[in-house]
């Protein structure tokens, strides 16, 4: 490489914003996991919107796109970018390194990013030495996160060992964990404890991109997280069970006469997974080919581990996917006889029938832990348990759970609900006129709590009126929108007298033209679906 071309020798095209690199370097949690606080929110990130809008969570988009979004037609990006980089690797110029940091931030990386490798691979004029040290040099000091992504993806084509590091450490923020993980398994020869680095440090999408490739593991330190921990991530347990539950062997060590702790515990929210997730984003119960062997193994380790209420829920979704109705016919050819469907279904009905899980939920329902209380709540669901009381005791308290509050159809109890609900909610607040706000974050608390109420009155005609003049002069579009289905579901004779004066008054001031319409058609007597 030439004394004159160097990168680092000229004016960043991104001025002197701060490097995204040594930003996530800043913020790591010591342990491996995980960022310190602020680490999330990248520099180069716009300011929170005013109308509480909504954020792409770090790496939700290139998951997104990954998993349900085709390919489209990038030839024009890929196009220049590559004409960009070939002239950046000519001459380290301001000019041309403008012209492709311009390029790169300019398109989103992942939509483009495998046919950029392609043409660079089949390029024999470009040299390797100089496009490394673009790559790191974007990687390592850009300030834009598509442009460090394309420096990843480089590294991953023509990277060291050095570089391995590098990736890492960019792999702890869920923006960039999938880039980490394609390019350490682009580079190495056995990536598998790199993948496995990057898979432990986070638990969003990049948790989900990076286990994706460890599907084919043979590491059997791996394949035992894979089936304990593994598969569990913020965004959907649904997206690896199935991976976990193969690569890790589920069926295998469910065999084994027996199991520890957190084998079981991992055993039973795959299987509940598998079957509760069935025809969701991601393979179900019927893709796992051993399916009656893991439930059959894990229904007799059930006999002796089954102790905590998610063991109980567990129980109870096969109960469910073993009583139903449906497909059994053609699953027999997986090895679904009747008599084993029966069988297990007998074990399954046993072991949930087993005195104690009452007690057991009825202690849960008073945690303070909301994923406790949520597990007691689903457990009081499939054992009949009312929770109505409980709930309303924590709203009158002051807690967050509008939503169960008035998740009912018994008409003295959303009398109730209502009546604290106009003491708790502040409906002149609430009502300060119209506005095109999402209303999500907390300056907008009391506008959620009043989703739940108007959604629930769709069920009580005649019920919270009050509730409705408020949610049809709310700034949040979706509160206009839930008070129009509302009233739209009560009898013309059952409106206040005020009703259609207020109404007419509202979808004169609407500013959003489709809620304007739904008023229109609310006024009309058309069928409603806003």
């Amino acid at each position: 490489m030439g004394a004159s071309w160097d990168p680092t020798a000229v004016q960043p095209p991104w001025g002197a914003r701060a490097s995204l690199y040594e930003h996530i370097q800043r913020h790591l949690q010591p342990g491996g996991h995980g960022l310190a606080a602020g680490g999330e929110r990248l520099p180069d990130e716009a300011p929170e919107p005013d109308d509480g809008g909504l954020r792409w969570a770090p790496g939700a988009m290139d998951g997104v796109l990954g998993h349900h979004v085709g390919e489209g037609d990038q030839a024009k990006a890929v196009d220049d970018v590559v004409t960009a980089l070939s002239r950046a690797v000519r001459a380290a110029d301001p000019a041309s390194l403008e012209a492709l940091y311009a390029a790169l931030k300019a398109n989103s990386t992942i939509e483009i990013v495998d046919s950029i490798l392609a043409r660079i691979e089949g390029d024999r004029d470009l040299q390797p030495d100089r496009i490394h040290a673009l790559a790191r040099w974007l990687a390592t000091r850009a300030a834009d996160r598509e442009p460090v992504k394309a420096g990843m993806a480089l590294l991953g084509l023509i990277g060291q060992a050095a570089d391995e590091d590098v990736l890492l450490t960019l792999g702890r923020h869920e923006e960039f964990t999938l880039f980490a993980a394609v390019a350490v398994t682009n580079s190495s020869s056995q990536p598998d404890r790199l993948l496995w680095r990057l898979a432990k440090g986070v638990d969003g999408w990049g948790r989900i991109q990076t286990v994706e490739r460890l599907a084919q593991t043979s590491d059997p330190e791996i394949k035992a997280w894979l089936l304990r921990e593994g598969y569990r991530n913020s965004v959907m347990y649904e997206y690896l069970a199935y991976t976990c539950a193969v690569a890790g062997d589920l069926k295998s060590e469910l065999a084994r006469p027996e199991v520890d702790g957190a084998l079981f515990d991992g055993a039973s929210e795959l299987l509940a997974t598998l079957i509760d997730g069935q025809g969701g984003p991601a393979e179900g119960i019927d893709d796992y080919e051993s399916a009656p062997a893991a439930l059959e193994s894990y229904l007799c380790h059930a006999q002796r581990y089954a102790q905590s209420l998610k063991h109980f829920l567990a129980l109870k979704s096969i109960e469910r996917f073993l009583a139903g109705d449906d497909g059994w016919d053609e699953r027999q050819e997986a090895g679904w006889s009747p008599e084993v469907r029966q069988r297990l279904l007998k074990q399954a009905v046993v072991i949930a029938s087993r005195p104690g899980w009452s007690a057991k939920t009825s202690e849960a329902l008073k945690s303070t832990d909301r994923a406790e209380l949520w597990t007691a709540t689903q457990s009081a669901r499939a054992l009949g348990i009312d929770t109505w009381d409980e709930y309303f005791a924590r709203v009158s308290a002051g807690e967050d759970y509008w939503f169960q509050l008035v998740e009912t159809t018994d008409q003295d109890r959303i009398g109730r609900a209502l009546e604290l609900a106009l003491k708790l909610l502040p409906l002149e607040q609430i009502a300060t006129g119209p506005a095109n706000q999402l209303g999500l974050g907390p300056g907008f608390t009391a506008h959620g709590h009043l989703d739940s109420v108007l959604q629930a009155l769709t069920r009580f005609p005649r019920q919270g009126w009050p509730f409705l003049r408020a949610g049809m002069k709310s700034p949040v579009t979706r509160n206009r929108n839930l008070a129009i289905r509302a009233l739209g579901a009560w009898p013309r004779a059952d409106w206040p007298e005020e009703a259609e004066a207020y109404v007419r008054g509202c979808a004169a001031a609407e500013p959003d033209e489709k809620v304007r319409a739904w008023f229109e058609r609310l006024l009309a007597g058309q069928p409603l679906n806003p």
